[in-house]
């Protein structure tokens, strides 16, 4: 009996979150529509995914160097698409119990809490969730720098409908939310780490870099609800004067002053980074280092005081160009130069010193960067000693992806990726005295206060938009007149092909072979450009050339001189009213015109007309191109004929100078034949896999090109034309600087001339590469 009670009491949890599937159904009206529209976007979000998935994943296990790596991206790709499914309702799931939480007027913090995925609860082998974290750290920081103010005004209109207060950690919307969401679904997958990281990249690909399209429909629909129809202005109005620091570190807490985060305890991200960090060195956590060493017996800095010898530090930093060896300090080095600074001896704390390797490791990064010209690498690296400060301060540095230092550094490096040094003798352009400005200014002005970096990145943004706007219009014209020029190409080759195709296998008079490869291909081009393929003028040009080929090649009995009798008077005034159009000149007109007269003449009265032989029917029915190359080589050939004749004479009395010559054009002539003919053949052989690169190519990717002949320089893929089968590159400043086919571009690629540039945030690179290094480091035999 008391079994049977006991079974059916049902235990009474406060503060918990209740259950989706009860608690969706007391969503207000206006936030079930949200809902349901987003998810509509995100299933087709997740169609793109997981597609994707499928080929990176392939792709990389036909890449993989052994049969280890290849097993285990196969496994990797079996497990995502039979998991499928699972992943996309655990993820709908997840974002429902965000919306539920929203129900709860519990301001309780572990009601937040129970969102984030806590790095405690991940289940990681070693400090792999380390990884996981930067990256969606990243994945949120960028999403947020383009959609922070769409993203802000969705929380505030769910937040005028429901009893929670929303903002930006537990938006349902929010990237934030969303990250932290599909990595609840993926994490428990039975794969390897890079497979994870490759879905991490797919999502950020798929969703969150589209988040801006996704926030305008979503602001809109609620606008159309009548859901603070005008928050565009009172917001604007509201925040502005706010921090930048202020807003990036709500996801972390409130803003805190300089004195409160020197005394602060270090952060997980800390904690676990000097793990991997004391695991590098080879000894426990917290043995002592070997810059340790150097100062022993002295009283340990405190935050303020070391933060006041970094300051000295940092005023000393030399400008102008800075090599490896010069630009980066070790924690010795640092100790050093505080002691010159008059300070007694001291030491750090192995906290701070654990901090000054890993902002040295950063930098270690920066400087072997190949996304980075080398002068800017120069100019940045000289931010060692302010960031070193700031993480000094601010443990928290490291977790915060949003923090105005991080930010300065990672938009200081984006404007960089397109620079290019100017020639020799030419003045350093506005972008390199910018940000040479910007990092001196950090160096002369920093002490403690971040707002520093706050007021350094509003206006180096500002400048960047403006020079992205000045190029903007610069590439606009660019483009227009490659997309008039890929048109007229376009329309050139139809009308080509139109006409090859109409005289295919035909023997036609010279006159007519004149007539369609000048003043009509001319006149078809500019009506297929001004009226289009099913325009009535288009149709009856071509009608025009089918009566004229068939003026000069029908059989003459009875019928087909009756018809051409009747056909004569308006196919002459169609022709000459095409001529006329083009402004075709009058003289040539009138003897193309009587020479085709007399042809029809000639076979109404039925005399021979000669024919031309065999060759001359084959080369007619080529395209004008190929015939103008045949005769161009036969052009030459004669040449080389010719100047045979007349050199030998000179050669026999000059001691062979002449024939010398000859022998050289000759050889340079064969050797351009050659190359271009190595050049085709190579293209032939461009892998597949470089070519599917080619297609997955987005516009705005960056690279760095060194082709044969030319000074390396940098440029932009601004336009995909593939109606003609271009892919059109531009400079900084919005000039055009070459063009390349699909074939041409990946063997390219393939033969390492064009390198594809990485323009991720340079901090949260550089923060991934020594984790990486780290992870290595440790997992090395020893």
């Amino acid at each position: 009996m008391q079994n049977s009670k006991s079974a059916k009491v049902v235990p009474i949890v406060t503060g918990a979150v209740p259950r989706p599937v009860v608690s969706l159904a007391r969503l207000p009206a206006a936030v079930h529509r949200v809902r349901e529209k987003t998810a509509q976007i995100l299933q087709l979000a997740f169609k793109n995914l997981f597609e994707g998935a499928d080929d990176a994943l392939f792709d990389l296990a036909d890449k993989a160097t052994s049969n280890q790596d290849q097993n285990l991206y196969f496994e990797a790709m079996r497990e995502v698409r039979l998991q499928r499914r699972d992943i996309e309702r655990d993820f709908f799931l997840a974002l429902d119990k965000a919306y539920a939480v929203l129900l709860s007027s519990s301001l309780r913090e572990d009601d937040d809490a129970s969102l984030d995925v806590s790095l405690d609860d991940l289940a990681l082998l070693g400090n792999d969730q380390l990884e996981y974290q930067v990256a969606i750290d990243g994945m949120v920081a960028k999403a947020l720098e383009k959609v922070a103010e769409p993203c802000q005004h969705i929380a505030l209109r769910i937040d005028s409908l429901v009893p929670r207060k929303v903002y930006q950690q537990n938006n349902p919307l929010g990237p934030a939310i969303l990250c932290k969401s599909y990595w609840s679904v993926i994490e428990p997958l039975d794969v390897d780490i890079k497979a994870k990281l490759i879905l991490l990249k797919l999502f950020d690909k798929a969703v969150i870099s589209q988040l801006d399209k996704i926030y305008t429909v979503i602001n809109n629909l609620l606008i159309q609800q009548n859901i603070l129809p005008s928050l565009t202005i009172k917001s604007q109005h509201r925040s502005r004067g706010r921090s930048i620091y202020q807003v990036s570190s709500a996801t972390a807490g409130s803003a805190r002053s300089p004195a409160a985060r020197g005394q602060e305890p270090e952060t997980q991200m800390l904690s676990q980074l000097r793990q991997l960090l004391g695991a590098h060195q080879g000894g426990a956590h917290g043995a002592a280092l070997p810059s340790e060493t150097l100062l022993q017996g002295g009283q340990v800095l405190d935050t303020t005081q070391l933060t006041q010898a970094l300051t000295s530090v940092q005023q000393a930093v030399p400008g102008g160009s800075v090599s490896h060896s010069q630009a980066l300090l070790d924690s010795a080095q640092i100790l050093g130069l505080i002691q010159r600074q008059g300070l007694p001896e001291a030491n750090l704390s192995s906290v701070d010193k654990d901090v000054i390797h890993l902002i040295n490791m950063l930098f270690e990064f920066i400087l072997d960067d190949r996304n980075l010209p080398a002068p800017m690498k120069a100019l940045l690296v000289r931010l060692q000693i302010p960031l070193l400060k700031v993480a000094v301060e601010d443990k928290n540095f490291f977790n915060v992806s949003g923090h105005p230092a991080r930010r300065l550094l990672n938009e200081l490096a984006v404007a960089a990726l397109g620079w290019q040094a100017p020639a020799e003798g030419e003045p350093d352009d506005p972008l390199y005295r910018k940000i040479a400005a910007t990092v001196t200014t950090v160096l002369a002005e920093f002490e403690s206060d971040v707002a520093v970096f706050e007021t350094l990145l509003t206006d180096f943004i500002a400048f960047v938009e403006k020079e992205r706007r000045r190029a903007g219009v610069l590439e606009k014209r660019t483009l227009d007149a490659e997309d008039g020029k890929a048109r007229a190409d376009q329309a050139r080759a139809r009308v080509t092909e139109q006409l090859a195709a109409s005289t295919l296998g035909r023997a036609l008079p010279e006159c007519v072979t004149e007539i369609l490869e000048g003043p009509w291909h001319n006149y078809m081009f500019l009506l297929l450009l001004k009226f289009g393929e099913q325009s009535e003028q288009w149709l009856a040009a071509c009608d025009t050339v089918d009566d004229l080929i068939w003026s000069v090649t029908a059989e003459m009995d009875t019928d087909g001189r009756g018809r051409l009798m009747s056909l004569l008077s308006d196919l002459l005034g169609q022709l000459r009213e095409g001529f006329e159009t083009i402004a075709y000149n009058s003289f040539a007109t009138g003897r193309m015109l009587k020479s085709l007269e007399r042809e029809h003449l000639a076979r109404l009265r039925q005399e021979d007309v000669p024919r031309p032989v065999a060759e001359d029917a084959e080369k007619r029915a080529l395209t004008p191109e190929q015939r103008a190359a045949a005769s161009s080589k036969a052009a030459g050939t004669a040449a080389a004929d010719r100047d045979a004749v007349v050199l030998a004479p000179v050669a026999s009395g000059q001691g062979g100078v002449a024939s010398a010559g000859a022998s050289a054009g000759d050889s340079a002539a064969e050797a351009a034949e050659i190359e271009s003919a190595a050049v085709a053949e190579n293209r032939q052989h461009v892998a597949e896999s470089w070519l599917e690169h080619v297609d997955r190519l987005t516009q705005g990717s960056w690279f760095e090109a060194a082709e044969p002949g030319k000074a390396p320089y940098r440029c932009r893929l601004a336009a995909i034309i593939r109606s003609v089968d271009r892919f059109i590159f531009v400079n900084r400043n919005g000039m055009k600087v070459t063009e390349k086919s699909r074939a041409d571009l990946a063997w390219a690629l393939q033969e390492g001339r064009f390198r594809l540039l990485d323009e991720g945030m340079l901090f949260d690179r550089a923060l991934e590469s020594v984790i990486g290094n780290l992870r290595a480091s440790r997992n090395r035999p020893r």
